[in-house]
């Protein structure tokens, strides 16, 4: 098993001679402790040796194993091996190197099984044809491209293998051997190699080095130099390691370094590293000029290339715990400033270097072992600890007690609570007593180290010193058996003697904690303090008392009286605080009148309700201290940012009494693992966002990947601009990732799907996306991610997505179904109109026939009556009066069956022959009768159709009115008038005749006559019918309707009609 064997020799050389014996003495330097992380296969690592790292242009990072290429996102790690029977995947799983080209393609180096390319595009793997003419296939320790194209690859047995022009997108030439292209390359055991910006290639080899430069003839010899070592087999091999931002070319060999300028490959400096080398690629130099290494006793050390100057890191694990084994083999920091180190073995370790912005003293490592702060003046110029009373500002960086300390231990005494202030002499003022001697006023000299005892009120307890103004100092005390009564006095420092004093209004002491939890001064010099009973203002100068508390009538008063914290606000101080309290959040109070205007509590996103501590920066943000981790907040914008552990700080849980802020503007923060302090401008550097990638599709929470050669996914989801699915897809995931590796979990992300969402999805830390029962259309999917420094990926990225129609939803399909409705519509249409067409002949038919047949005999009958009626004359009366009914009657049938035939006939189907038969009538009716008519139409009525129900309706109504207004009503004038009224038709028929009763039986009604069988032909007409008269008021008769189309039927034609209308 050559692979096995390879690897075993590699290792064994590592842990022979580099692990027993790696780094070197300190001196007395004591370690950075700082807090890493150990990812192993338990995180989703293929497997624990990591021999190579990188991070891709898009920002992922790629991880080399001896069980297959891993690519991480921030939450999963994606891992690429050999698929049987597939030869665009990996030939095999045993990782040894990696190299990305200027393309984006990636290089992929094995131990036994070749040279390979991925394209990220494309997602697929082509594995490089080796020249027969090597030999034996030999694990590839390392791949270098130079600025011409060439892509060098060097074999653990010390060959240079060489791809000519092989970063380029066409196809790939084989890998040969770099003499068989350059000859002039005449190499000896080559054991590192290297090429520069500019063009050169440098080559290490096993007792010289040589710098190569490019020309039209090839390569040409710029530098031999004589390694100044000697060659010892199976000990530490030297190796290359570019500087490129200083353009220098460093040679490690063991401890030393001999740094080459790269344009005069010159010598320029050596140095010494603290810790023996496996080889100069398994170290790392980042953005700041500063060179990693491993050091002594699983320490880092860290050499600062400018100044030369080296620290020492101790990375450990949670809990405290050392990393496990020795040795890494590759490092890596990427470009959030996370480092990542490849054990042999044992996994990955991270490390946050933005970390470093919080510097802490732990109680674990460190003297101090409690938590709260004393700031001795006003300005911060020295903050003490709690009862130890340790500088933790002091300018020689050393922890240890004040010398106040000694005084009262000589004393037998203990300071009370720790507070104390110091005056501008120096002098410390302090309270201090012991279980045989109550609490009184002490003064120390730390010059003559002297300890004197201040007359103060004999009645009371001293129970803390604060800082005032100039020459002052302010004496909280009590008194024993009245704890709700307390006082503040004001001292003259020089003079050692009481100016004033004050009574608090009310009790200021919850439970054990302390009377004041918090001291500050005004801009005015009115006192602020916060305490167990709310928070209290003392105006010195005049005496009055200001004292806020809760009301829970009252919603604007602060939210809990347990308050720990104060801060006036940044932007407006002389009229607003922050108050921080025990389990209600945090509020901004008016000064004048104590209401406040805002509270922020979990809900509006403060990591915890509980504010210990508050203090405010230069750029008028507030830094919170909780028992959830420390908050940085904007009062303008309400943006908040929470830091816990993993981001460097002593610990998640803070302690009241312990927010100061130092004279060089460092904040400094207690709690249950120690003290934080930093510089807020380190958190204010200018960093571009991270940017954000989608990384994964799911189809039914099934993940989709090329692999699965889906016809819609070609390319990985990460490459692609558009998406096209199915409609059956009712189910679609998107995942993404922002390429802020650091801290992923605490990464936040919004997305929109346009053509779906009007606004963006504020989606938390949540990254993953979920539709479901998609339209058939065209959308847009964007997403946007803000990485664990706050800042949002504008720019984000965008993914077209179209979901298909169903084979129904086509437009073929559409254009199929329009084309058969029309065809039935116009076979249907045509069918109706031949059929209507029939209806009109048989109409005009019946017309013809009733006009021919019937009404020629009826006129016979009407004669033949009419001559009988002559010639009986006056011989038979009888006789003569029943030809009269007879004549009369027929001639009545004769007057109906022509207004059959009228309505009947088609041509009649509209209003104008309508209003010009009732024009005839009446005509006639009222010449008969010396009746004045007025006949008036509506222009444009007489172009409205009329369906033949309606017609005759509508004239029969119009005669049944003529006939009865001109029979019994005697008028002198009939009015007719047709107009529209919106929609609908009003006629109306009215006479100046004497009138009716509407309520009495209508005269002559039988037959059909009368107003019941008008009303009821205006109610088949779909209209409705109006009669308005009285005895001498004449009458007028309304009818109003809605005109319908004409319709061709035979049913209505006799409908109403009787003999005798």
């Amino acid at each position: 098993m050559p692979g096995l064997a390879h690897t075993m020799r590699r290792l064994l050389i590592f842990f022979l001679f580099v692990g027993p014996v790696i780094g070197v003495s300190f001196g007395q330097a004591t370690p950075k402790r700082v807090r890493a992380e150990l990812i192993t296969v338990d995180h989703g690592l293929p497997q624990g040796l990591i021999w190579s790292i990188l991070q891709d242009q898009q920002g992922f990072l790629w991880f080399a194993t001896k069980d297959g290429l891993a690519r991480y996102d921030g939450y999963e790690y994606r891992v690429f091996r050999n698929i049987p029977g597939d030869t665009t995947s990996l030939a095999g799983n045993h990782i040894t190197a990696l190299l990305e080209d200027s393309l984006g393609f990636l290089w992929i180096g094995t131990e036994q099984d070749g040279l390979h390319r991925y394209d990220p595009r494309t997602g697929r793997f082509a594995r490089i044809k080796r020249d027969p003419r090597l030999g034996q296939l030999a694990g590839i320790v390392s791949i270098e491209s130079d600025t011409h194209g060439d892509l060098w690859v060097l074999e653990y047995s010390g060959g240079l293998c060489v791809v000519p022009n092989g970063v380029a997108a066409g196809p790939l030439p084989a890998l040969g051997a770099a003499a068989d292209h350059y000859p002039k390359l005449e190499l000896n055991a080559l054991r590192s190699i290297r090429a520069t910006l500019n063009g050169d290639l440098w080559l290490l080899e096993r007792d010289e080095l040589s710098v190569w430069a490019r020309t039209s003839d090839g390569l040409v010899e710029r530098l031999r130099w004589k390694v100044p070592w000697p060659w010892v087999e199976f000990e530490h091999p030297p190796g290359l390691l570019h500087h490129a931002s200083a353009g220098h070319m460093l040679l490690v060999w063991e401890k030393r370094v001999i740094v080459f300028d790269e344009r005069s490959v010159e010598v320029v400096d050596t140095l010494e590293l603290p810790g023996l080398q496996f080889r100069g690629s398994e170290l790392v130099i980042d953005a700041q000029d500063r060179l990693w290494g491993e050091g002594l006793d699983k320490n880092w050390f860290r050499m600062d290339l400018r100044t030369g100057t080296t620290e020492v890191i101790k990375p450990e694990l949670e809990g405290g715990h050392a990393l496990p084994g020795t040795g890494f083999l590759a490092w890596i920091m990427d470009r959030t400033g996370v480092v990542w180190a490849g054990t042999s073995g044992y996994g990955l370790v991270k490390y946050r270097s933005s970390t470093e912005r919080f510097q802490t003293f732990r109680f674990q490592d460190s003297p101090i072992q409690h938590s709260a702060i004393v700031a001795t003046d006003l300005e911060g110029r020295e903050l003490l600890v709690h009862e130890e009373l340790m500088a933790l500002n002091a300018t020689e960086g050393v922890l240890k007690s004040i010398a106040v300390i000694d005084a009262l231990d000589a004393r037998g005494l203990e300071p009370s609570w720790g507070v104390c202030a110091r005056d501008p002499s120096g002098c410390y003022w302090l309270g201090g007593g012991s279980q045989h001697e109550r609490d009184g006023l002490y003064v120390f000299d730390p010059r003559t180290k002297e300890l004197l005892s201040v007359p103060f009120a004999p009645e009371d307890e001293v129970a803390a010193v604060y800082p005032g103004l100039g020459k002052e100092v302010w004496i909280l005390s009590n008194r024993p058996g009245e704890k709700d009564r307390n006082w503040l006095t004001q001292v003259d420092t020089r003079t050692r003697t009481t100016l004033q004093r004050f009574e608090f209004p009310g009790p200021i002491r919850s439970g054990t904690y302390r009377e004041i939890a918090c001291w500050r001064f005004a801009s005015d010099s009115t006192i602020w303090m916060a305490t167990g009973n709310g928070v209290y203002g003392l105006e010195a100068r005049t005496g009055n008392w200001s004292h806020y508390m809760h009301d829970d009538q009252d919603s604007t008063s602060i939210p809990g009286n347990e308050v720990f914290s104060l801060c006036f606000d940044p932007d407006e101080p002389d009229k607003f605080m922050w108050v921080g309290t025990e389990g209600k959040g945090m509020a901004r109070m008016d000064l004048r009148t104590g209401q406040c205007d805002h509270t922020i509590t979990t809900e509006q996103g403060l990591p915890n309700d509980v504010v210990y501590g508050i203090l405010p920066d230069a750029h008028n943000n507030l830094w919170i201290s909780t028992n959830q981790g420390l908050c940085r907040f904007d009062p303008r914008t309400g943006a908040k940012k929470t830091y816990t552990m993993a981001d460097g700080i002593a610990g998640n849980e803070f302690n009241r009494y312990s927010a100061e802020a130092s004279a060089d503007g460092l904040l400094y923060f207690g709690g249950m693992e120690g003290i934080t302090w930093f510089d807020p401008e380190d958190f204010y550097t200018e960093a571009d966002p991270s940017p954000t990638r989608i990384t994964g599709l799911k189809l039914l929470n099934r993940p989709v990947t090329v692999s699965d050669n889906t016809s819609f996914l070609q390319v990985p989801i990460t490459w692609l601009d558009e998406l096209t699915l199915p409609y059956s897809e009712r189910m679609i995931t998107f995942a993404f990732a922002n390429m802020d590796l650091s801290v992923p979990g605490q990464n936040e992300y919004r997305y929109i799907l346009e053509g779906m969402n009007t606004n963006w999805i504020e989606n938390g830390k949540g990254h993953e996306a979920t539709f479901t029962n998609l339209d058939p259309g065209s959308y847009t999917f964007r997403v946007q991610g803000r990485n664990s420094e706050g800042r949002w990926d504008e720019q984000g990225t965008t993914l077209l997505l179209t979901i298909t129609p169903p084979w129904w939803g086509t437009w073929w399909f559409r254009l199929l179904m329009a084309l058969i409705l029309t065809s039935i519509a116009v076979a249907f249409f045509r069918y109706r109109l031949a059929r209507a067409m029939e209806v009109v002949n048989v109409r005009d038919q019946i017309a013809r026939d009733l006009h021919d047949e019937i009404g020629s005999t009826l006129s016979s009958v009407a004669l033949f009556s009419t001559v009988a009626r002559k010639k009986a004359g006056t011989k038979v009366p009888e006789a003569t009066e029943m030809l009269d009914r007879i004549t009369e009657s027929t001639t009545s049938v004769m007057e109906a069956m022509n207004d059959i035939v009228w309505a009947v006939n088609a041509e009649n189907d509209d209003m104008d022959h309508v209003v010009q038969r009732m024009r005839s009538y009446a005509v006639r009716l009222t010449e008969a009768g010396s009746c004045t008519l007025e006949f008036t139409i509506e222009n444009g009525l007489e172009r409205i159709h009329l369906g033949m129900s309606q017609r005759k309706n509508l004239y029969l109504i119009f005669k049944e009115a003529v006939n009865n207004a001109l029979k019994y009503a005697e008028p002198t004038v009939l009015r007719v008038d047709v107009s529209r009224n919106g929609p609908s038709i009003v006629m109306q028929v009215a006479d100046n005749g004497k009138g009716f009763d509407p309520d009495a039986p209508a005269a002559g009604s039988s037959g059909g006559n009368g107003l019941g069988n008008m009303r009821k032909r205006a109610k088949d007409m779909g209209g409705e019918l109006h009669v308005d008269t009285g005895p001498g008021a004449g009458t007028t008769v309304e009818l109003r309707f809605k005109a319908s189309e004409a319709q061709i039927s035979l049913d209505p034609m006799m409908d109403g009609v009787h003999p005798g209308t």
